[in-house]
């Protein structure tokens, strides 16, 4: 629309340099009106629907449900009780929590958004009872579930955000077609997953042409039953990974937690099952990958700490720098390039160990 805008625009100053002296002064009223009409059209702002949580769940209930609003921004500021899950069936929600919780009385989940573009939540704490997560076994129960509008991008934002004890993943982000920008600050997920094996703190799955993002500063992601995070791209993009003063720890330990006596590996072995990382990225297409990690501590998961595998022939290209990675199950650093040596790949005053898989021409400088 803004083209045609530019285009109609760019003939009726043509019209204006050739006529200029021929013009009536209505000719000229109607071009001025035409243009700030399109002008208008342009750039229009989608107004934004604002709503301040009374301490009714039912009307915040019907209101996530009924408003056709295209962006939505609710301030809590008192706690949420809720025996089934939040749906959201807008286009972007902001949700201000002012230090407020989501509490999941029922183990089914917090928040549901299907087929979005945006998620922007801050200072708010969802908190699953533990009793009733475990018994989640059939349905996703995830924390937080978002689902991408095929075509657009979807944002995900996290500030100051907590998530505890859903059964299923922390935060689960689902996307065909569409690319993932994940940014996440001060933030902590923790016992979470332990439903089910692979529920993670945050799973991101891009099956389709779009690429995953993930910025993060000073998170945690601690106990959780599957993986820390994992991210999955199964399609023509790639991943990029941009962290600083993340925290990776005793993550991965589901089928460990339910072996009785038995060692890990021995669990393994019987059910088919791995344990679980601290932060696992799978690439299948034939996008890259692209790390950059910057004062992470990754500590104590049950499988590997950190886990990149390009699975096909895309770039993999790996630093880290001035980090902690020690694992004492399996290997601390595991990187698996589409080659038989990585891209790039550089560890900066990294303390990891004491088994590292690294790939060939792999630089270490201390």
């Amino acid at each position: 629309l803004c083209r045609l805008v530019q285009d109609f625009m760019f003939l009726i100053f043509r019209l204006v340099k050739s006529s200029f002296l021929a013009c009536k002064p209505y000719v000229w009223a109607v071009l001025l009106f035409i243009v700030l009409i399109s002008l208008g059209s342009c750039f229009q702002v989608s107004a934004v629907s604002t709503y301040r949580y009374d301490g009714s769940v039912d009307g915040l209930r019907r209101y996530l449900l009924d408003t056709k609003d295209a962006r939505v921004s609710i301030g809590l500021a008192r706690d949420v009780y809720i025996a089934e899950p939040l749906e959201f069936a807008g286009n972007s929600l902001e949700i201000r929590g002012e230090g407020a919780r989501i509490i999941d009385l029922s183990g089914q989940g917090g928040l549901r958004l299907n087929k979005v573009q945006s998620l922007d939540l801050s200072d708010l704490e969802f908190v699953a009872s533990p009793s009733r997560a475990l018994d989640c076994i059939d349905q996703d129960c995830s924390g937080i579930f978002v689902s991408g509008r095929p075509g657009s991008d979807l944002k995900v934002a996290l500030k100051n955000v907590s998530v505890i004890g859903a059964g299923g993943h922390g935060i689960h982000v689902r996307a065909d077609d569409s690319n993932v920008f994940l940014r996440s600050r001060d933030s902590s997920i923790r016992s979470v997953g332990w439903s089910l094996s692979d529920r993670d703190g945050i799973r991101v799955d891009q099956t389709g042409s779009g690429s995953i993002q993930w910025h993060d500063k000073n998170s945690s992601f601690v106990g959780n039953g599957g993986d820390g995070v994992e991210l999955d791209e199964a399609g023509a993009g790639g991943v990029k990974v941009h962290l600083s003063g993340s925290v990776f720890e005793a993550n991965g330990a589901y089928f460990f937690g339910r072996s009785g006596e038995e060692g890990f590996a021995d669990v393994s072995e019987k059910t088919g099952f791995d344990l679980d990382d601290g932060f696992d990225i799978d690439e299948e297409g034939d996008g890259d990958v692209r790390a950059v990690l910057k004062r992470v501590r990754v500590l104590s998961n049950f499988d590997e700490g950190i886990d990149f595998d390009e699975l096909n022939s895309g770039l993999l290209s790996v630093e880290i720098k001035d980090s902690t990675v020690l694992s004492w199950f399996d290997e601390s650093i595991s990187l698996s390039g589409g080659g038989e040596a990585a891209d790039h790949c550089l560890l900066v005053n990294v303390v990891s160990g004491p088994v590292d898989s690294l790939p060939d021409g792999c630089r270490r400088l201390s």
